[in-house]
């Protein structure tokens, strides 16, 4: 009997280290194994465009391609097209079927003739003759209510009140002013703002394609405009050979192609997460900035 319970036992033993085995292996797979993502377009008279999202060896991936205004998303299972918003539609379908249907009857039924076999019955009535008595009506008076007159007092009263109730406003508008502007002056928030201006460069420097080759022909009404998305792009990237970049500072224009890929990994986002949470500084910011 004892060893019976004891093998149980056991074999309990195995199934919960082979579950919490495989959930750490899920924790690892989703904080290391990186999502990657590529694409390609082209914009000219016509526009294409495709994007491809997947994870884990293509295990789940997503489909994006657009054509001349018209998007479609395909969603994939181990190379098997699924999509998991299928049943929330077929349900609206339905619904809309079933209140089609419901107007429809209704307006059948109130265009329906009421069917009665009864015979109908027509009754004259002869006109009253006139007995030579003349009918007097009596008009009720009319009163008027007389309106009463407030007195001057009690106007500038309220005159009064409301200069009150504005200047209290704008007292209040001024605190929170200078509250806002020490806010801004004080040392942690200063650091915070470095700190955090620091790691979301360096997180959407991340986040950007790895591999990106581009060719651009672009050209606003306002040639400052251009050279600022021109300072952008070069800022992230710099200067390579892959980049064909052709800003018209006299032209109205828009056209070119381009292929990128890139990965996201999940770890990089907590660790940055992490930094920010853990910042005095920030931390400090942030509950002061609820005080205002």
């Amino acid at each position: 009997m004892l060893h019976i319970i004891l093998l149980i036992l056991k074999i309990i033993g195995i199934v919960l280290l082979l579950i919490l085995g495989l959930l750490l292996l899920a924790l690892i797979c989703i904080l290391f194994v990186p999502v990657r993502y590529k694409g390609k377009g082209q914009w000219y008279d016509e526009k294409h465009g495709k994007i491809i999202v997947s994870w884990l060896l293509h295990i789940i991936s997503i489909h994006i391609t657009y054509d001349n205004g018209e998007t479609d998303v395909k969603y994939k299972l181990f190379g098997i097209k699924f999509n998991p918003w299928n049943k929330n539609k077929k349900k609206k379908v339905k619904n809309k079927k079933i209140q089609q249907e419901k107007q429809q009857e209704k307006q059948a039924d109130t265009f329906k003739e009421p069917e009665d076999d009864t015979p109908r019955t027509i009754t004259l009535t002869e006109p009253k003759k006139d007995t030579g008595k003349k009918e007097v009506t009596v008009q009720e008076p009319i009163t008027y209510k007389k309106k009463k007159w407030k007195s001057p007092f009690e106007f500038i009263r309220k005159i009064r009140f409301k200069i009150r109730a504005f200047c209290d406003k704008l007292k209040k508008i001024n605190e929170r002013k200078n509250n806002f502007l020490a806010f801004l002056r004080e040392e942690d928030t200063k650091i915070a703002w470095k700190v955090g201006k620091e790691e979301l460069i360096k997180l959407i420097k991340y986040i950007l394609p790895t591999k990106l080759e581009l060719y651009m022909k672009f050209g606003f009404e306002d040639p400052s405009n251009t050279g600022k998305l021109l300072g952008i792009i070069y800022m992230f990237y710099g200067f390579t050979k892959k980049f064909q970049i052709y800003p018209d500072f006299e032209n109205v224009v828009f056209e070119g192609e381009t292929t990128f890929k890139g990965r996201i990994r999940v770890i990089r986002l907590l660790v940055v997460f992490l930094k920010l949470w853990r910042n005095e500084p920030i931390k400090n910011t942030i509950e002061r900035a609820k005080q205002i």
